[in-house]
């Protein structure tokens, strides 16, 4: 099933109220994924098939240019749904639509070339049980096995430590708050991503510094590894998500948490 989701939408095109609940909410945020999402939704299938869980999966196209709607389309099903943004509006536009949209007890969501294998969930899974409410999957964090060439691994060591820099007070202890696979409690995710406002990468900053005032936060070491067709540019996309970080350290520091109007580093 496929559903248009209006722009900076703060809603879910159809209410979950009229969809049953589910165990687990999957977000996937896509944008010209074609050539790599099949794999990631067959595999999350077949997992999540496998586990017992009820679960959706929400596959949020992000203004496409390819044939990724049409891919997840073909595969629609009452498991599987479509929601399709109008333009190009950022990765973090994506996932909170998808969020909104959402019914499940907890929501995941992860990123569409599956870099870190869904499996990997019932860690996640495991420590919301031991009482945290949002768990970000981190390839910083002792026991994490990432795999990725040595030259972007040094550049994105750099970077982290600049952003750690920057976000300490904000986000507490988390290492790494870029990972691409983050599990919330389903009520507390409806609620941080109704109040955020950034629509580009650092999107996961800005939902970190508001879950950290509400909730317990931890960070669980995972499996990741690099796959070939990132839309990610280090030069330009760095600088983007920089400024965005302090846009996020002045809003937050008038604000202290309450909803901010407008939108934040559009595109990403």
């Amino acid at each position: 099933m496929a559903v248009e989701a209006p722009t900076h939408a703060l809603v879910a095109p159809e209410p979950p109220s009229r969809r049953l609940p589910v165990d687990l909410s999957v977000v996937i945020p896509a944008y010209n994924e074609e050539s790599r999402l099949g794999r990631t939704l067959e595999a999350t299938s077949a997992y999540l098939d496998a586990s017992g869980l009820t679960y959706e999966v929400l596959v949020v196209d992000d203004g496409s240019r390819d044939g990724t709607a049409a891919l997840v389309g073909a595969g629609a099903s009452d498991r599987v749904r479509l929601l399709r943004l109008p333009t190009n509006q950022g990765k973090g536009a994506a996932v909170r639509a998808g969020v909104l949209a959402s019914t499940g007890a907890h929501v995941l969501f992860m990123d569409a070339d599956g870099s870190t294998p869904i499996r990997e969930v019932a860690k996640l899974l495991t420590a919301c049980e031991s009482g945290a409410a949002v768990v970000v999957g981190s390839r910083r964090a002792p026991g994490a096995e990432v795999s990725r060439p040595w030259g972007r691994r040094l550049a994105t060591s750099v970077f982290s430590v600049v952003l750690r820099a920057l976000l300490v007070d904000l986000v507490g202890d988390v290492r790494d708050t870029q990972c691409g696979f983050k599990l919330f409690r389903g009520d507390l995710a409806r609620e941080l991503f109704a109040d955020a406002r950034v629509d580009g990468y650092a999107f996961d900053v800005e939902i970190l510094a508001l879950a950290h005032r509400r909730a317990r936060v931890l960070e669980v070491p995972v499996e990741w590894a690099q796959c070939d067709g990132s839309k990610v540019s280090l030069a330009r996309d760095t600088i983007r998500m920089l400024r965005d970080v302090l846009g996020i350290r002045r809003t937050l520091g008038r604000s202290r948490g309450a909803p901010r109007r407008g939108p934040v580093g559009k595109r990403g």
